[in-house]
């Protein structure tokens, strides 16, 4: 019988219900979505970290000699250490209107390297033996359209150099490419190029000598000595200081985009799951409320306390199953979406999504525990409910007079206002609460001044407009000037339009008073 009388009760409350299930469904949804795009962050940078040796320490000098190098290797803790020529050019590219850098890096043998191993993803390895045949960045390689056969010119050192792109590779050392100094990844106007060793010695006048190192270290090694060590070896040479993987530009942004995904995925479901509780409680107690008697009776025909709470604690969890289920869905295909983002972003050989099935356990208990949670005050306090005390209506709520000054405004209102006073007064919590979240919505509102671009008619328009707690679009059409028409009612009633070019003519609305200006007006 109360499991008949559960599916009714679901059938009665189906809107509640549905409302609690889909914000359920958003914070497991955001869950999902953000914890296995995390994971399968993670997974791909330390598949690609191990596949393509990536460096430990990395360090930096002025110059020089490459004998250098084994005394570099014979220091205790280093494995392998790559002594290595790397530099800066300007390129000249007509479709790219401003100045574009690129970071130039020699290599003796692409595909041999033992640390910081590339992965040509088209076209071909340079031939050491051409002195103009260089790879590329992938992302530099997108962003500027260019293909294997393209010739690119560069100012390397002052003099100018032609450069034929053969192939398009990518380097765990710039899965993030980003120039130092810059705050934002632009891969249109900077990019990393690889040439023969001997044809940058020759550009940068260092034939024998190295610039830059990059170490991989042993199981026993302490990172912290090595890169004391390296700094006193340096120092002679110009050395500018070593540092671990942890100050390297690309590897820092990446593990901090992932610390920043894994923050989401718990700040966003605990929002959202909150809120799925506290709807829960209002509901149930709400129902409780209404089945004060049938509670009573069902406890004096029987039924024991634990029976009939199970009965509320069932139908919350129908409630956050369903919800449970939809956001594993919404979950995987949010999830899928964003690592398609990330894919195009960070340069991964490979990014593999894929939803745990540990992700799907962990957010289903979390979600019951949340409507356990969020039922179990009502649960508790209906089980506590004499079967005798439950065929009388409950007693009504004890006020108490209100005193000082909140009694002395009260008194001055109306008797509708007042019981809207006391409300409020009596429950300060939840006042404050909602207010809180009304006005921090209208003060984003009021704090958001923007420039959008609009086409209309048959130019392309900006509107400027500030964005007032009262602004109201009335209308937006285009004019028979092929213009663009637009009536606003702002704070101050004012609206201007400029066009991009010329135009035959324009409207301006001022205090819901519309004229229209002649050619020129804009």
């Amino acid at each position: 019988m109360l499991d008949l009388k559960l599916w009714r009760d679901l059938a009665r409350m189906r809107g509640q219900a549905l409302t609690i299930a889909l914000v359920v469904a958003g914070g497991v949804a955001a869950f999902i979505a953000a914890m296995s795009t995390h994971d399968s962050l993670v997974r791909a940078q330390q598949r690609y970290y191990v596949e393509a040796r990536f460096g430990h320490v990395f360090a930096s000098l002025k110059r020089a000699p490459l004998a250098l190098r084994d005394r570099i290797l014979a220091l205790p803790g280093v494995a392998d250490a790559d002594a290595r020529l790397a530099g800066a050019a300007l390129l000249d590219m007509p479709q790219v209107p401003e100045p574009v850098r690129a970071q130039l890096i020699g290599l003796e043998r692409a595909q041999q390297a033992t640390i910081n191993r590339l992965q040509l993803r088209r076209g071909r390895w340079i031939d050491p033996a051409s002195g103009h045949e260089v790879l590329v960045s992938e992302g530099f390689a997108r962003a500027n359209r260019l293909e294997p056969g393209d010739r690119l010119q560069a100012l390397v050192n002052g003099r100018r150099e032609t450069l034929q792109v053969v192939g398009v590779a990518l380097s765990p050392e710039f899965i993030f490419a980003m120039p130092a100094g810059e705050a934002m990844v632009d891969d249109r106007r900077f990019g990393v190029i690889w040439m023969a060793r001997r044809t940058l010695e020759a550009a940068l006048d260092m034939e024998g000598a190295f610039n830059d190192v990059v170490l991989t270290l042993s199981r026993d090694a302490v990172e912290a000595e090595v890169i004391h060590r390296m700094d006193r070896l340096l120092a002679p040479w110009g050395g500018r200081g070593a540092h671990g993987r942890d100050e390297q530009l690309s590897h820092r942004f990446l593990s901090q985009e992932i610390r920043q995904q894994r923050v989401t995925a718990t700040v966003m479901p605990a929002i959202f799951l909150g809120v799925a509780a506290f709807l829960l409680n209002v509901v149930l107690g709400r129902l409780v409320a209404a089945q004060r008697s049938q509670i009573a009776v069902l406890k004096a025909v029987g039924y024991g306390d634990l029976a009939v709470g199970l009965h509320y604690l069932k139908l919350a969890a129908l409630i956050v199953v369903a919800g449970g289920l939809l956001g594993v869905a919404l979950g995987a295909w949010m999830g899928q979406a964003m690592a398609d983002l990330y894919a195009d972003f960070f340069r991964f050989p490979q990014l593999e999504f894929r939803v745990a099935p540990w992700l799907v356990a962990v957010a289903a208990g979390v979600a019951l525990v949340a409507g356990v949670l969020g039922a179990g005050a009502t649960v508790r306090r209906m089980m506590r409910l004499p079967p005798a005390e439950g065929m009388r209506p409950a007693a009504p709520p004890a006020y108490r007079a209100l005193r000082g000054s909140a009694a002395g405004v009260l008194r001055r209102l109306s008797p509708r206002t007042r019981m809207i006073g006391r409300n409020v007064v009596r429950q300060p919590l939840r006042a404050a609460m909602t207010v809180l979240g009304v006005s921090s919505r209208w003060c984003s509102g009021a704090m958001w001044r923007w420039v959008s671009p609009i086409p209309w008619g048959r130019g392309h328009f900006t509107l400027w407009h500030g964005c007032r707690a009262w602004n109201r679009w009335m209308a937006a059409a285009p004019c028979r000037y092929g213009c663009a028409r637009a009536i606003a009612a702002t704070g101050r009633g004012f609206l201007a339009c400029r066009p991009a070019g010329n135009c035959g003519g324009c409207w301006m609305a001022s205090r819901g008073r519309s004229r229209r200006r002649r050619r020129g007006c804009c």
